[in-house]
């Protein structure tokens, strides 16, 4: 089974440089405009990211100075028993970046010009991120798609709400393109505000 090993922001929004080592179950708790949801969204950039989801005011800025770029970096673990979805003609492209059997990726953004690059792979052989030719597509293939869930929702039955409602895989939510997808739900209350990562069943947990 795939998992989010770990997970890091750099310079995007209200977050300066964090790493999250997630786990089985991962709730984000903090105060509005922390940056909860700009974790969750991190992560939707990462996977899914294009130039035209990335404004000047995503960038980390201190004191009226801005971060000159954002950097978001992920390792996923388990990632070999997912390598016979990728087209076979690259697989052994993508193979070569496996070190047992997790996979380290990024994607950067420069504030100017304002650009967001493709994903790249950590290449062992070069010591360096990069992206082999030929393998955009493959490596689609193999990635999970994020959904990202926003619902608001009274302080008091919230909780009650959260606990005892089943998970999302047994709901009827889409499964896109036949492949895994990763279920991001943000959850808010009237006075605070919390981000809850939920598995969904059967298919890529975040963990």
């Amino acid at each position: 089974m795939m998992r989010l090993f770990s997970f890091r922001v750099e310079g995007f929004r209200s977050l300066a440089n964090i790493e999250i080592p997630p786990c089985d179950y991962t709730i984000l708790i903090g105060r509005n405009n922390s940056g909860k949801s700009a974790v969750l969204l991190a992560l939707k950039l990462l996977f899914e990211g294009t130039t035209r989801d990335l404004a000047e005011d995503d960038f980390y800025a201190q004191e009226e100075q801005r971060a000159d770029q954002v950097v978001l970096e992920a390792i996923l673990d388990g990632v070999s028993e997912y390598l016979p979805l990728c087209n076979e003609k690259h697989r052994t492209k993508i193979a070569n970046c496996v070190v047992d059997g997790r996979l380290r990726i990024r994607r950067m953004g420069s504030r100017s010009p304002l650009e967001f690059g493709k994903l790249e792979l950590w290449q062992p052989d070069k010591g360096d991120f990069g992206l082999p030719t030929g393998i955009e597509s493959a490596l689609k293939q193999l990635l999970p798609e994020v959904i990202l869930n926003q619902e608001p929702c009274a302080k008091s039955a919230g909780y009650e709400r959260h606990k005892s409602r089943s998970l999302p895989g047994e709901q009827s939510l889409p499964v896109l393109n036949g492949k895994d997808v990763m279920i991001v739900e943000v959850m808010r209350t009237e006075t605070s505000s919390s981000s809850s990562i939920l598995p969904h069943r059967d298919r890529m947990p975040l963990s």
